[in-house]
């Protein structure tokens, strides 16, 4: 009983104490760079977990010294976890007994790089055994055969060194464990088995060769305690230790399936090259490790045990039975089955010709009747399949037709976002300039999103109704830009009730939003222009009469008076004030331009030659590209000066005496149009305010250089001519104001 509450805890302190140090492990090193990238190598911990990284933490370190960018690091495995742990990608690299590898080369694709070189008594091995001993005063057990009636210990039942080898062994000597023991225990680790054996607890035991000679060597035990049986048969065993068993490839380093060929071959390369005097060699107590052998005979043993990969060896079922001749057995019975109904029928139809030839001719006309009925229903189920096919085809043609040709975007995804399905419209939006059937489904939609927030809005809609419609959100563009848009979408369950794919469609208004703000922008500029003209009238009357009498008082002082000077100032500025009236004035005017046919490159010239001879700013060098293709234009030509000169006054007022101005004129036949921009190289517009510099009095010039009314008045004039004025700007890169206006016909004079 104390034995078997023993086995029942030690499971789960192995766990706990393999817990700690694997943690303890992992928080020891200092914290990784960004750019090196943890490798994990499971090993079997044969003895526990403290012996398993005291053994192969140097290993590590020598991998991590060899291969850069990368950080080795060791996770000790028990028997039950080693599966899991390779089946749940725990680990990149595994390192195991051969039973084990054998295994996880059949199940989960795991291929062996490298053979380990054991070292013992200065001598390195690639084979082991396994060992059968008992104490050596136990001269009732001489021969395999006096075990049988015995109480026995192995490590596990998946230990190969530990166990398999030794059930091999004695199945060759007719003796099954599993029936001639009297009891047949598993003390989880070689040590302990090893222990078990020396107190009793069982009768004989095995461990994998070499365990005896580590534990005397450590001072555990004295190997002349024990008595170790030998009576293999086969080839000749070259082991220097003792030994009960045939000898196997030793343990094998492998890759598991995920990891990459390039990495494993590096590691591989940097075990075949380990010194044997290196601190990793002799930590391992090994030589080193050599190319991997051949594996066969392991194969050769579980295939004798039919375990792992051959554990259904040799077996026939029913369901093996059914699965391989399952349309046989089905076919025989039918006919069986059709055999017994024919005879019956036959019986019964004998009976019926005996009692009456007349009955058996109506049966004939019944049945000719049923049969004719049922060809009739064969036509017209066929002919009903056919037309429904037409129709699903036909109904797939139009709904594919209206995702073919949707202006909108009609995009599928997976419930975590990846695209699965997206039609052309949406490669279109997406800044795509042709459809591309790999670049976009293999990316997550949410990655098109500017804010991180809208996708996790998204999920929690569609989790609380089932839908969204209509939710604005931002798009990012292939090339940077980004696009608002609306989004509708609903989910798509299967028959089991499951999310299976997310549909949406969205729609670009970033066309309406910009209409939108130029509303505004018209509605707010219509506002001000109303209370600017009251304010302009109410004003210009009392500055007039300021003005004049300002004039009357100048005739009668003598000029080199102070009070004359003091008059002459009074006098500029009430001038200043009725020009920003004037201003006022003209941007709340709604008046018709007086317009006449103009070629816009020769109003440019003459507007840059009268800031030449009459402008008192300092020179600006100006470029000047002209289209000279360019058509006549129907204008105001007083008006259209006006906005050039202020362009071009702010583009001098930027640009300082260091910078470079260009006037570029072109037509857009498309648009039927012609186009002006002024550009400058000076510092440009914060984003901030390039939204507001067509408001009246804005202005970003200090105090005294500008009412911040240029702009505005541009505007006005612009769009009373039915054209457009736009602004772009980056911050250090200067700004670009260009002016559209409708193109006019020479022969009639009309736009």
């Amino acid at each position: 009983m104390l034995w078997h509450r023993t086995q029942i805890v030690k499971p789960f302190l192995f766990k706990l104490i393999f817990l700690a140090l694997f943690l303890l492990n992992l928080a020891s090193p200092e914290p990784l760079p960004a750019a090196v990238k943890e490798v994990k190598i499971g090993v079997l911990a044969k003895r526990g977990p403290e012996i398993c990284l005291a053994k192969w933490s140097p290993t590590a370190r020598y991998l991590t010294d060899k291969i850069p960018d990368r950080r080795f690091v060791i996770v000790p495995l028990d028997f039950e976890y080693i599966y899991n742990a390779v089946e749940a990608q725990e680990v990149d690299f595994i390192l195991s007994n051969s039973s084990f590898y054998v295994e996880l080369e059949h199940f989960y694709g795991a291929n062996r790089i490298a053979t380990l070189k054991n070292r013992i008594f200065n001598r390195n091995h690639t084979t082991f055994g396994g060992v059968i001993f008992c104490r050596r005063d136990r001269q009732d057990m001489r021969r395999l055969q006096d075990l049988k009636g015995k109480t026995f210990m192995a490590v596990k039942e998946t230990s190969f060194g530990g166990w398999r080898m030794a059930w091999c062994q004695m199945l060759e000597k007719e003796i099954d464990p599993y029936k001639d023991f009297k009891a047949l225990d598993f003390g989880g680790t070689h040590d302990a088995v090893v222990y078990a054996i020396l107190k009793g607890v069982a009768d004989a035991g095995t461990v994998r060769t070499d365990t005896l000679e580590r534990m005397d060597a450590e001072g555990k035990i004295k190997i002349d305690d024990f008595y170790v049986f030998h009576e293999h048969d086969g080839e000749d065993v070259h082991l220097p230790f003792l030994h009960s068993t045939r000898e196997y490839p030793e343990w094998p380093l492998a890759r598991v399936k995920h990891t990459s060929a390039q990495l494993a071959e590096m590691v591989a390369t940097a075990l075949l090259q380990m010194p044997p005097d290196s601190e990793a060699a002799r930590t391992a107590l090994c030589g080193g490790w050599t190319i991997p052998l051949n594996y066969q005979p392991v194969h050769d043993c579980l295939k004798t045990l039919k375990v792992g990969p051959y554990r259904n060896l040799g077996r026939v079922t029913v369901a093996d039975v059914i699965r391989n001749y399952g349309y046989w057995l089905l076919a025989v019975i039918i006919l069986f089955i059709a055999m017994v109904i024919f005879s019956v029928s036959n019986l019964r139809l004998n009976k019926i010709l005996k009692a009456s030839h007349q009955q058996l001719q109506s049966q004939i006309e019944e049945r000719k009747r049923a049969e004719q009925a049922l060809q009739n229903a064969h036509d017209q189920l066929e002919t009903h399949v056919q037309e429904r096919t037409k129709a699903l085809s036909l109904s797939e043609q139009k709904f594919r037709r209206i995702f073919e040709v949707s202006q909108d975007m009609i995009v599928a995804t997976s419930e975590a976002g990846l695209i699965l399905d997206i039609n052309p419209a949406g490669y279109k939006m997406l800044g795509f300039k042709q459809i591309d059937p790999i670049a976009i489904p293999s990316t997550r939609f949410q990655d098109f999103l500017t804010e991180e927030d809208d996708w996790r809005a998204i999920g929690t809609a569609l989790a609380a109704r089932g839908f969204i419609s209509s939710m604005e959100i931002k798009l990012k563009r292939n090339d940077g830009a980004v696009m608002r848009s609306l989004i509708s979408g609903s989910i798509d369950r299967g028959l089991n009730g499951k999310i299976e794919t997310l549909h949406f469609v969205v729609k670009d208004i970033e066309r309406r939003k910009l209409m939108e703000n130029q509303l505004a922008q018209a509605d707010r500029l219509a506002s001000i222009g109303q209370l600017a003209s009251g304010i302009g009238h109410e004003i210009n009357n009392p500055l007039g009469i300021i003005l004049g009498y300002t004039q009357l008082l100048i005739r009668n002082e003598d000029p080199e008076t102070e009070s004359y000077a003091d008059l002459k100032t009074i006098e500029k500025h009430v001038k200043n004030c009725q020009l920003i009236v004037n201003d006022l004035l003209n941007f709340a005017r709604n008046s018709q331009p007086a317009k006449e046919p103009v070629n816009i490159n020769d109003l440019i010239d003459d507007v840059l030659e009268f800031i030449l001879h009459h402008s008192d700013s300092k020179t600006c060098e100006v470029l000047r590209r002209y289209d000279l293709k360019i058509p006549l234009v129907s204008l105001d030509e007083k008006k259209i000066k006006q906005v050039i000169l202020n362009l071009v006054m702010n583009a001098c007022h930027a640009v300082s005496d260091k910078g470079e101005i260009a006037i570029t004129t072109g037509a857009d036949s498309r648009a039927d149009q012609v186009y002006i921009k002024v550009s400058d190289t000076g510092y440009g517009i914060e984003s901030k305010n390039l939204t507001r510099i067509f408001d009246p009095f804005f202005t970003t010039k200090t105090t005294g250089e500008g009412t911040g009314l240029g702009l505005s008045v541009s505007y006005g004039i612009i769009k009373n001519h039915g054209g457009d004025i736009q602004a772009s700007s980056r911050p250090g890169h200067g700004s670009t104001f260009t002016v559209r206006l409708p193109v006019t016909s020479p022969e009639t004079g009309t736009s």
